[in-house]
């Protein structure tokens, strides 16, 4: 009995967290990664005004969903729980509202500071502070846990409302430490770059927060695609297995396959977070030399870095699941089998998530989009096409494993080319408008922001520009 009661805890908490994680987590993620991709260029130039501007125009998104998800969430939390796969009636419905209950209530709130701001602090050269705020995070969300289970929890019993609390609690605290940051004390941070100031929306601004919207839906597409992924996988389980007890059970493994990958995923992000802002800063001074030393050494390291932990993982997964499941064979098997479709293709991947800030920092949020958005579609039109044609769940594995190979091939040959048109523009054989390179200025006078005039004459200037830059042959020198 104590048994089945965990995996109904594990499964209900497996049915809500795809969603959880895209609105209390991934969506301020996002918008924050779109922000870097202003702050860091800017940074680079000098010109603070940009960055503060677009710092404080951030905030109302921030502020936007702090009051839209727990609006149109909490009245609805039964049927979104059955929408995401529970049946009406059952363990699994009942203990996945508890969660949701607190999850998107609170958890929205303090999710929503701790992740928000503490992403831009990789822009800021905070990336250490915001290293170990996440292990102090882990830590008391740990210790939390403990706590509850050993003085709250009867032995034998899931109350999913102190698991929710957990992170909640953790999140809280380590939340407090990172938005003092940000507080413009007279004598703490005054080095810091980015503060609270009235200042940044004076005047307001609605293009800016609305470039900073589309920049940012290529970090959207990337932090969603492991909730999109369990959403879908999720369904198919729903319409494939054909009883309660294998749809909790299929639920469970898709859950457990996914925290196993966590330790993947978290080197793949954390390589991402440092490269974008360090990449973003030198194209901002224009020093070609660095922007291509930092691409070859991400490469080499997270590359490396990642076939250590593939090697490894691929190991001991079978152990580590066993002992996880306490020697329930099967599942350790399905496990087993599920991590490694997930991440077989995970030391190659490097490429494909450098182009995502490279795109971004040049201000080309469209080709951004592409290439993030086609490994999505992939995923998730392959996850149910292999999964009913061989009416098996393993389809959702395989799903994953055909994206990650095209967003491969796709990330290399976007990477190679933009390298090589960095080579290019430290030798002098082209300019910045010849390979297309974006700038972000003081003004942010975009194309669409200028009247015809201002535009044409905008065009006659960068035209002027080209040919001051244009390298001389040596013959004529």
């Amino acid at each position: 009995m104590k048994k089945f009661i965990g995996d109904v805890g594990v499964a209900a908490q497996g049915i809500v967290q795809p969603l959880e994680l895209i609105l209390t987590m991934y969506i301020s993620v996002g918008l924050s990664g779109g922000l870097v991709s202003f702050v860091s260029p800017a940074l680079g130039k000098g010109d603070y005004y940009t960055v503060q501007k677009y710092f404080m125009h951030y905030m109302i998104y921030l502020f936007l969903i702090m009051i839209i998800v727990p609006v149109f969430t909490l009245p609805f939390m039964g049927k979104i729980v059955i929408s995401l796969g529970a049946e009406e009636g059952t363990d699994m419905f009942k203990y996945a509202k508890q969660y949701g209950y607190v999850i998107f209530s609170i958890g929205t709130l303090v999710y929503s500071i701790n992740y928000g701001f503490g992403n831009i602090l990789r822009a800021t050269s905070r990336s250490l502070f915001n290293a170990i705020k996440q292990i102090f995070t882990a830590c008391i969300e740990f210790l939390m846990v403990y706590i509850f289970y050993t003085f709250v929890v009867q032995k034998g019993h899931v109350q999913t409302y102190t698991n929710a609390a957990a992170p909640v609690i953790a999140n809280f605290i380590t939340g407090c430490a990172v938005i003092s940051l940000f507080i413009p004390f007279k004598r703490l941070n005054r080095t810091y770059k980015l503060k609270f100031s009235h200042k940044g929306w004076k005047p307001f601004d609605f293009l800016a927060m609305v470039e900073m919207l589309i920049i940012a839906i290529p970090d959207l597409l990337t932090q969603f695609q492991g909730p999109v992924v369990k959403i879908v996988g999720n369904k198919i389980i729903a319409k494939i297995t054909k009883s309660y007890a294998q749809k909790k059970y299929q639920v469970a493994v898709l859950q457990m396959v996914a925290n196993l990958s966590a330790l993947v995923n978290t080197s793949n992000q954390s390589f991402s977070f440092a490269f974008g802002p360090s990449f973003g800063y030198a194209l901002g001074m224009k020093n070609w030399n660095r922007v291509r030393e930092i691409m070859r050494k991400t490469f080499y390291y997270q590359t490396g870095l990642n076939l250590i932990l593939w090697i490894i993982m691929n190991g001991t997964v079978y152990y580590y699941s066993n002992a996880l499941i306490h020697g329930y064979w099967p599942m350790v098997d399905d496990c087993t089998f599920g991590f490694r479709c997930f991440n077989a293709v995970m030391p190659l991947l490097t490429c494909f998530l450098c182009v995502n800030d490279i795109n971004q920092m040049e201000q080309k949020p469209i080709k951004a989009t592409l290439i993030q958005f086609s490994r999505m579609v992939l995923v998730i039109v392959m996850q149910p096409i292999i999964s009913y044609s061989i009416n098996n769940v393993k389809g959702i594995y395989y799903g994953v494993l055909v994206g990650d190979l095209a967003a491969y091939i796709i990330g290399m040959i976007n990477f190679v080319e933009r390298y090589m048109i960095y080579g290019k523009l430290e030798r002098g054989e082209i300019t910045t408008q010849q390979a297309r390179i974006a700038e972000v200025t003081g003004d942010m006078k975009r194309w669409w922001r200028k009247s015809r005039k201002e535009q044409e004459k905008s065009n006659v200037q960068t035209r002027d520009m080209a040919v001051a830059e244009e390298p001389v042959p040596a013959d004529i020198v």
